[in-house]
């Protein structure tokens, strides 16, 4: 199925690139994942044997008016393709695929309690400077964090919490004793 996925996701990034749209398409589609997460449903609607596809196309245009001619037009073929329920997975791909072009690496902050976006933008900042690349990262709560912050960013992990630091000197105290 990823072939699939990325067969899509790739004809729509052929057309952002194209027109120069890459980051453009990118930001609308990334809105388009969330508003698809807020509603489940509508994949469901999308991918329904009960539904017109002229139906479905007329609720496409309606829902998101808002949006790119192309993205609303690319909807309508995965959708006339009877591949509406792959649609969140097909979006992420093309996600996926500008990132790369773009040099954008998305990750994770995890925290105690939520992150102002001034507090994000300085953890991207110094992240970004780290890495070498354009960092971006969606903040998420984590109860089980004491205090701080612990960053996931592809394969690595930067854990500056309180916890880590006490596991730290927990497993300190324990080489000590032996």
């Amino acid at each position: 199925m990823d072939s699939l996925y990325n067969r899509y996701a790739s004809a729509l990034f052929s057309i952002a690139k194209e027109k120069g749209c890459i980051e453009e398409y990118r930001s609308e589609i990334k809105l388009l994942i969330d508003v698809l997460k807020d509603n489940v449903d509508l994949e469901h609607l999308f991918s329904s044997w009960f539904i017109e596809l002229k139906e479905k196309e007329d609720i496409i245009d309606k829902v998101f008016n808002d949006f790119k001619e192309d993205i609303r037009n690319f909807i309508k073929v995965i959708v006339a393709n009877k591949r509406g329920n792959e649609l969140h997975k097909i979006l992420e791909e093309y996600v996926k695929i500008s990132n790369a072009e773009l040099g954008i690496e998305e990750g994770i902050v995890y925290s105690t309690e939520k992150l102002t976006k001034a507090q994000i933008d300085k953890i991207e900042k110094k992240l970004s400077e780290v890495t070498k690349v354009k960092v971006e990262l969606v903040n998420r709560i984590d109860e089980r964090l004491i205090g701080g912050i612990k960053v996931v960013l592809n394969d690595s992990v930067y854990d500056g919490s309180l916890r880590s630091k006490i596991e730290s000197l927990r497993k300190a105290l324990l080489k000590g004793d032996r």
